[in-house]
């Protein structure tokens, strides 16, 4: 599979609706796994603006649980966009450089969502999961950015024969 395009804006929009879905389909299980509503993880995410005890709340709403999907889709177009612009600028082979900016920039949102930043600037899926889960949702949106850019069009680096 490959989009035709190879735009760069295209491979962002791709690279971060796969990471987003990865995200979602992740995190929903690893909640369900815990005996929590679905939603519990996406009222976690909206704790920058109702608090921390916003994942307490077990009723899906458009205050909380849409504001929370709508800050976890922002989240990933921010950071398919470094995802992206990291693809096109490693002097690597096309399917490395997929992977390597894909982890690479999940690495570096886990690092500054849960290492640097205050908690209350955290995507805030700590208040609904364990350390283990948070880790699997950053591995998962990792893997989206990187099996999307795998799959856009190779940038010029590719084109060109090895010295």
């Amino acid at each position: 599979m490959s989009f035709q395009s190879g735009s760069r804006t295209t491979d962002w929009l791709w690279a971060s609706l796969l990471a987003f879905l990865a995200l979602m389909v992740v995190l929903a299980i690893l909640t369900l796994a815990r005996g929590l509503p679905v939603h519990a993880f996406l009222n976690a995410t909206s704790q920058w603006l109702h608090g921390p005890d916003v994942s307490l709340n077990g009723q899906p709403d458009l205050a909380r649980t849409g504001l929370g999907a709508v800050t976890n889709f922002a989240a990933c177009l921010f950071w398919g966009l470094i995802a992206t612009a990291l693809h096109r600028a490693l002097p690597l082979p096309h399917g490395i450089a997929a992977w390597v900016a894909g982890i690479g920039t999940a690495v570096a949102a886990i690092t500054l969502d849960y290492g640097i930043l205050p908690r209350a600037f955290s995507p805030g899926w700590h208040l609904a999961l364990p350390p283990a889960s948070v880790a699997a949702g950053f591995a998962a949106m990792g893997a989206g950015f990187s099996l999307a850019l795998r799959a856009s069009r190779p940038h010029s680096f590719d084109r060109k024969p090895m010295p």
